[in-house]
């Protein structure tokens, strides 16, 4: 597993120098959430949500505790889930099941494909080495402006 970890974050490193739109910035974003995943799971412990956020047409994080997080991909065929406001989950007896549970968007269910549990202290780390990098960036594009 740190193996996995190490070249999630050689990755993340690798797309945040590239992120310069949009689709690369969520990109980047979604590498950090996959460098923090753990290995698939079958199922979560669900009550209630605490947060979630969109990470693309495909995944999405689910909070159900400040500091516990699931990362849950959904089938390619799912709409909106990057576009939407809100969203719900299917359970199972306040369990959350990979390839039977789905993420409502709208009117059509999402099928969840995979769960997989976020260490939310090295998610953490990550994004604050995100906004590191993006601010040296910003300070050294100042500097060669201010050569200019």
């Amino acid at each position: 597993m740190k193996v996995t970890r190490i070249v999630g974050l050689i990755a993340c490193a690798l797309i945040a120098a590239c992120s310069s739109n949009p689709i690369q910035r969520d990109q980047e974003r979604l590498a950090r959430f996959e460098a923090a995943a753990g290995e698939p799971v079958a199922s979560f412990r669900f009550f209630n949500f605490h947060s979630w956020t969109p990470l693309g047409r495909e995944h999405l994080a689910v909070w159900t505790r400040p500091n516990e997080a699931w990362l849950l991909a959904v089938r390619p065929t799912c709409q909106d889930l990057d576009f939407a406001t809100r969203i719900a989950l299917t359970s199972s007896l306040s369990r959350v099941y990979a390839r039977f549970d789905s993420v409502v968007v709208g009117p059509i269910p999402c099928r969840i494909s995979s769960i997989r549990p976020i260490d939310v202290a090295a998610l953490r780390e990550l994004q604050k080495e995100a906004r590191d990098r993006r601010s040296d960036i910003r300070a050294e594009q100042r500097r060669e402006g201010d050569k200019a």
